[in-house]
Parts: structure tokens; C-alpha cells; sequence
């Protein structure tokens, strides 16, 4: 097994395929979906600010950073939850990715300071909450009250982080972009994922809100969270920012989709995609629309 962070060639390259594995690379791409939405909304037309590349860079870093470190104090429950993650499955040493979340944290910092002191500040304000959330001794993790609140602050910063990238232009639409989002990400997402992982939480002492609540109790609270999310969502939309209604029929069309499926993490993680591609498109045809 190679544990050696700082080792060269072949083996170097292993570590780090081992860490973006562990990273998890679907949560890796709707943060970066995320982060863009709001970039392409906050930009005009024809203009590319040029600290754009160093702030995708510095998050892209910095949400890798948070998710590898998830991973590492997570051991006790993804060797029953996530076994086959390289972690838990024994071929990345816990060491290993700790250095490599280190080194790449000290690189997202030096990268946001590139793209101005706003981008510098929500890229602090994102490691600091996954640390918080992660962290033996602290770990807000195994409390609801604690992820809604890291899951909140995580996807507000990657918005706002987009924005400011972008030069922050049109405020209203991304924050409206935003705060659905995160809410769905809080309300939503932050439980479902938690639906096939109890057997692991209960061993690592979680009290996330299906175990607290119950299987039942939980889907129905994740049921009304989704609708008043995707209602809301399409109201405001409507009434502030119509570009954004195809998106916001998506969210509540998933939110529906929530009331009957047996899947409830993946009618969200598809929910959010289809929510984000469609704003691409919209912005899309209006650029190319003469």
C-alpha cells in the first residue's frame, strides 16, 4: 500500500487518484456546477473577469480539501456504510490524505488570494465549516442541528464565491439560485443521503434525523422540506426572476418525485442537476439570441 504523500512518479499519482476517489467525485462536480451557475449569472455579457480561473481553481481545491478530510474522520462508519472507498477499503492510509488535504487547502487559500480578499474569505469560511463539521472533538456532524448548519453555510459560500468571481453583477437572480439551492441541500439532501447509511451512523454515535425520527417520520419530513422548497422556489422565480423558472419547475417536479420514490438521495443529486442545467441553458439561448 503506498502511504507515502510526498513520494514521486507512478506512486505519487496513485495517492492522488486515491484521494479524488475519496473525495468523491460526484460532490466534486455539482459543487463546481454550483460554483459556475453563479458565475455565468453574475458575469455580463461578453465580459470574462480574469481572476475567474483562480477563483474556480481555489474552490474546486477547497471543496476537495473539505470532502477528503470528511473522509478520513469517517472511518468508522464508511467501513460498514462506504467500504469500497479507498479509505476504509485499506488501499489510502488516513495520514496519507490528511497531508494531501493540507497541502491542498494551502493551495486553495494562495489561489482565492489571487481572485481578491472576498474570494480569500468564503474560501476560509468553507474549510473552516467542513473542519468544524468533520473534526473529532467538535463534529458537528452527528447532530441535525449542526449539518443543516454546515450544509447551509457550504452551499450559500459556493454561490456567493461564483458571484464574486464573476465580478458580482446580478445580485437578485443569484441569490435566488442560491438560497433554493442551499436550502435544498440543507433541508433535502443533508437527510436523504442519511437513509442507507444507519447501520455506520449508529456505530460512529450520529444522531442524524433518521435516526433520531425514524425511516417514516424522516421521508415525510424530507417530503414537505422538498415541497416547500420547490414551491417557494417557483414563486419567486416567477414574481422576481422568470429565467429561473425552468430551474425552479425542475426542483419542485423533484420534490414531487420525492413523495413516491424509494430513492430519495438520488431523486435529489438529479434534482440539482437538472435544476443547475437548465439555468445553463436559459443563460445560454439568451447569449445566443439575437
Amino acid at each position: 500500500m503506498a502511504t507515502a504523500g510526498c513520494a514521486s512518479g507512478p506512486t505519487l499519482w496513485r495517492v492522488l487518484r486515491l484521494c479524488w476517489t475519496q473525495s468523491r467525485p460526484v460532490v466534486q462536480a455539482i459543487f463546481l456546477l454550483r460554483f459556475t451557475s453563479a458565475a455565468l449569472l453574475a458575469t455580463t455579457e461578453g465580459h470574462t473577469p480574469s481572476h475567474l480561473l483562480s477563483g474556480t481553481t481555489a474552490w474546486a481545491l477547497a471543496v476537495f480539501t473539505v470532502y477528503l478530510v470528511n473522509g478520513v474522520h469517517d472511518a468508522v462508519e464508511d467501513t460498514v456504510n462506504h467500504p469500497t472507498r479507498p479509505i476504509p477499503a485499506g488501499t489510502l492510509h488516513p495520514r496519507t490524505a490528511a497531508r494531501v488535504a493540507l497541502t491542498s487547502a494551502t493551495l486553495a487559500l494562495a489561489s482565492a488570494s489571487l481572485a481578491g480578499p472576498c474570494l480569500l474569505a468564503l474560501t476560509a469560511v468553507f474549510l473552516l465549516a467542513g473542519h468544524l463539521y468533520s473534526a473529532p472533538g467538535i463534529a458537528l456532524k452527528r447532530h441535525t442541528a449542526g449539518t443543516t448548519a454546515v450544509v447551509l453555510t457550504g452551499g450559500l459560500t459556493t454561490y456567493l464565491a461564483g458571484f464574486a468571481a464573476a465580478g458580482g453583477h446580478h445580485l437578485t437572480t443569484v441569490l435566488v439560485l442560491a438560497t433554493a439551492m442551499s436550502l435544498w441541500m440543507a433541508l433535502v439532501g443533508a437527510v436523504a443521503k442519511d437513509f442507507t447509511d444507519v447501520t455506520g451512523d449508529r456505530r460512529a454515535g450520529r444522531r442524524t434525523t433518521v435516526i433520531r425520527l425514524g425511516p417514516t417520520r424522516a421521508r415525510r419530513r424530507v417530503t414537505t422540506n422538498a415541497l416547500l422548497i420547490g414551491t417557494g422556489f417557483l414563486a419567486t422565480a416567477a414574481a422576481v426572476v422568470p429565467p429561473l423558472v425552468p430551474s425552479a419547475a425542475a426542483t419542485l417536479a423533484g420534490a414531487a418525485a420525492l413523495t413516491i420514490t424509494r430513492f430519495p438521495y438520488r431523486v435529489y443529486m438529479r434534482t440539482q442537476y437538472a435544476a443547475h442545467l437548465l439555468a445553463f441553458g436559459v443563460l445560454a439561448f439568451a447569449i445566443l439570441s439575437p
